[in-house]
């Protein structure tokens, strides 16, 4: 799903959320986790949604490029990395390149589309600047139920519909 906000008279704005958190059930994933014994916890989903931004970047996944992301060290990206394996959310072989398995990667892009929701609402819709917002997105997206940011999501649709109405009638 793409939202196009208008932002002043005769000018658009593109702001690509790629999938919407309708219809991705959070609750399967914290429920895989459980039976695992491996909550998702605020910082297994900071990493993996950097995991799924890289991978959207068509990169090969190191330690070194999520350290560098999330300003730690690679000896945490790795005991992380660990973490992350034994809940089935990724593969990695010693001294290997990153990847996310299916599940990890319905979860990242589940993470990641609430994150991208949050950034949009707080910059096209309270008028925050970006950087400040997406600092914000990453505290508030561990915050807010799933059925909050499909409300979120909602507000931005009928925005756009009534922004989009409003334009055609000139």
């Amino acid at each position: 799903m793409t939202y196009v906000i208008y932002t002043e008279v005769n000018s658009l704005r593109e702001s690509a959320v790629t999938n919407s958190t309708k219809g991705i059930n959070n609750q399967r994933f914290i429920e895989m986790a459980n039976t695992q014994k491996k909550p998702i916890t605020r910082s297994r989903e900071d990493y993996l949604r950097v995991i799924y931004e890289l991978f959207r970047l068509n990169k090969a996944i190191r330690t070194s490029d999520i350290a560098e992301r999330l300003g730690v060290t690679r000896a945490s990206v790795s005991g992380m990395m660990t973490k992350l394996k034994n809940c089935g959310l990724i593969d990695k072989e010693k001294y290997g390149w990153i990847s996310l398995t299916e599940d990890g990667y319905k979860l990242a892009e589940q993470i990641k589309s609430k994150y991208d929701i949050i950034v949009l609402f707080l910059v096209d819709v309270l008028g925050e600047n970006k950087a400040t917002a997406k600092k914000d997105a990453c505290n508030i997206e561990h915050a807010i139920s799933q059925e909050t940011a499909e409300r979120i999501n909602d507000h931005l649709n009928s925005l756009l519909s009534i922004k989009e109405d409003y334009y055609a009638q000139r």
